[in-house]
């Protein structure tokens, strides 16, 4: 790691209440080391200890996600993402909330927590809108997980619309897979009929 990293990690020695030790400190470096060197010095900056600590639920979310056992997961990665948005108040959509919202919006949907997947991944692309708004193809993969949440609880309408944005997204990059674009028009056409069948049964329902 630079100079810089070091530099500011002699800093988070004296900032932190506690001693930082080192093998702590050759966490906190491998944790910046997943960040991109543009969005990591924030990161740098905030006190060793008190980053470790709030970190740590998320390694332990990520632990029971492995184990399958995901409700208790979810709630772990909640509290991690409310510990790191109190040290980061005015910087909650940081590159860093990005994995965490990824692993909640996964645990959310295995345990039937919709709002919160929906939330978790609404979150994941406001951070790629934010930070790189032009990786088109990420961003349409994420519209595309959302479109395909609304579809399962049938709310098609929400389903068409973001499956739209998933492909307008794809469209837009230079390296457009043009059989991923049509499999998605094709089942967004599907949808559309979909919902059109709906909007006719729900028609007779009401005349009769």
């Amino acid at each position: 790691m630079g100079s810089c990293i070091s530099n500011n990690s002699e800093q988070l020695r004296s900032s932190s209440s506690a001693p930082v030790y080192p093998i702590e400190n050759q966490v906190f470096q491998r944790v910046l080391a997943t960040i991109p060197n543009q969005f990591r010095q924030e990161i740098a900056n905030l006190p060793a200890r008190e980053f470790l600590d709030a970190y740590e639920y998320h390694a332990i979310a990520v632990l029971n996600y492995q184990r399958k056992d995901y409700d208790l997961a979810r709630l772990i990665e909640t509290l991690a993402i409310s510990k790191l948005e109190i040290l980061l108040p005015q910087n909650k959509d940081h590159w860093i909330f990005m994995e965490l919202y990824k692993i909640l919006a996964t645990c959310a949907i295995l345990s039937a927590h919709v709002p919160t997947a929906i939330h978790a991944h609404q979150s994941v692309l406001h951070i790629l809108m934010k930070y790189t708004p032009t990786d088109y193809v990420v961003i349409a993969e994420e519209y595309y997980k959302l479109s395909i949440i609304y579809k399962v609880f049938k709310d098609y309408r929400g389903s068409i619309d973001y499956l739209t944005r998933a492909i307008e997204s794809a469209q837009s990059s230079e390296q457009a897979d043009a059989e991923w674009i049509r499999t998605m028009e094709a089942k967004r056409q599907a949808l559309i009929q979909k919902d059109a069948s709906n909007g006719a049964i729900r028609a007779n329902q009401a005349v009769y």
